[in-house]
């Protein structure tokens, strides 16, 4: 019953977006169940509710019809948060003279025919790192923000007396080699949405770029969810984009072959495609991971790149120096303090509440076959992804 249920989830998100046929059957109560569980785990819950809905699919007043509903009004009430909480930090950036650009979700879902059916968990918006600061002193005295006291290596958290969460990014860099040259050059294709305005937007094919360079990352780290393909085939359907522009992005990370991939996948869920054997490889991995991967993955993905269980065990242990930099930034300036950072961080995990998980991650490590292993590694290296 499994493939019938991934199969119907993707013919029901289909039918929101372009013109599709009804589905030839209704669908019984232990199927709709079995629907909502799959739905609910990418994310898409509101989404195959609503077209549910429109095909007269959902019994009325039933416990399953419920859930469906729930989770429609629940990404309705996420969206006019995040949508108010963005107002009010437009406002101040303009009332500033803070040059920002909002990213992801705050753009694509107009893309959408009603903006609530692009759920985000967060907002996410980009400034100048020399105006970091006084962004947060503004978001916290202005609006009421707190916000966290580390920072990564691209963003800082702050959150809105709402419960909103806001990542203000002072870059997009993704911590991987083959994507951050191309996207340290943001900026240079962001312009002011008209005329002495401070917002700024990307071209289309920039926007297109980062969405791909994003969801490439997350591929990378277990996988990324559904999310990110729906977004690629309504940009590719509603944006014109200049496919040679598109191809200098693409190609100067070389992220041709998984952009490539990336569409068919797309067309095959919410197009007329054809599924391929590399497009099924696609589909087994990310259904396995969810919205932001499984550890099962990540794991799997991270054993093939570094050469095996024994190396990746290693490396998990003794985090190399660079990957240490992102949590004690401090090491850039004063290396000698790499041993302390260290042991600091192994207090952290086995004191901090994560040991269990680390010893999920290593028990995960040592049952993972050799067939699934390299099963793994050849797709992230068809996909141009190693």
């Amino acid at each position: 019953m499994e493939n019938k249920i991934e199969n119907v989830m993707f013919f029901l998100i289909k039918s929101l977006f372009c013109e599709s046929s009804l589905l030839p059957e209704p669908l019984s109560e232990e199927e709709l169940l079995a629907l909502y569980a799959l739905s609910k785990k990418h994310d898409v819950a509101h989404l195959v509710g609503m077209a549910l809905e429109r095909q007269g699919l959902l019994p009325k007043e039933s416990e399953v019809a419920k859930k469906f509903q729930k989770q429609q009004m629940i990404a309705m009430l996420r969206q006019e948060r995040l949508d108010f909480e963005l107002t009010q930090i437009r406002r101040v950036f303009e009332e500033t003279g803070i040059r920002f650009l909002p990213l992801k979700g705050a753009v694509l879902r107009s893309l959408y025919p009603v903006p609530w059916l692009r759920t985000s968990c967060d907002i996410d918006v980009l400034v100048d790192e020399s105006n970091l600061d006084i962004c947060v002193t503004l978001l916290c005295e202005q609006l009421g923000y707190t916000a966290e006291q580390e920072r990564n290596y691209h963003d800082i958290s702050l959150y809105a007396p709402s419960g909103v969460h806001l990542e203000l990014h002072f870059n997009i860099l993704e911590h991987m080699a083959q994507l951050d040259g191309e996207l340290s050059r943001v900026w240079e294709f962001a312009t002011p949405i008209c005329d002495g305005a401070f917002e700024h937007r990307l071209t289309n094919e920039y926007l297109l770029f980062h969405t791909v360079a994003h969801m490439a990352y997350h591929f990378r780290h277990g996988g990324c969810g559904i999310r990110p393909l729906l977004d690629l085939f309504l940009m590719r359907e509603k944006l014109t984009i200049d496919e040679a522009v598109l191809r200098s992005h693409l190609s100067a990370c070389s992220l041709e072959a998984f952009y490539e991939s990336a569409v068919t996948l797309s067309q095959v869920w919410f197009g007329d495609a054809e599924p391929t054997e590399l497009s099924d490889a696609m589909q087994e991995f990310l259904l396995s991971g969810g919205v932001y991967g499984s550890l099962e993955n990540r794991v799997s993905v991270a054993q093939g790149a570094q050469g095996g269980k024994k190396k990746y065990l290693l490396r998990r242990i003794f985090l190399p120096y660079d990957d240490l930099c992102l949590q004690y930034p401090i090491l850039k300036k004063h290396k000698l303090l790499t041993p302390i950072c260290e042991v600091r961080r192994w207090f952290r995990i086995l004191f901090g509440g994560r040991a269990r998980r680390s010893m999920r991650e290593i028990r995960l490590s040592a049952s993972l076959s050799e067939e699934r292993l390299d099963r793994t590694s050849e797709l992230i290296g068809r996909l141009g992804l190693s």
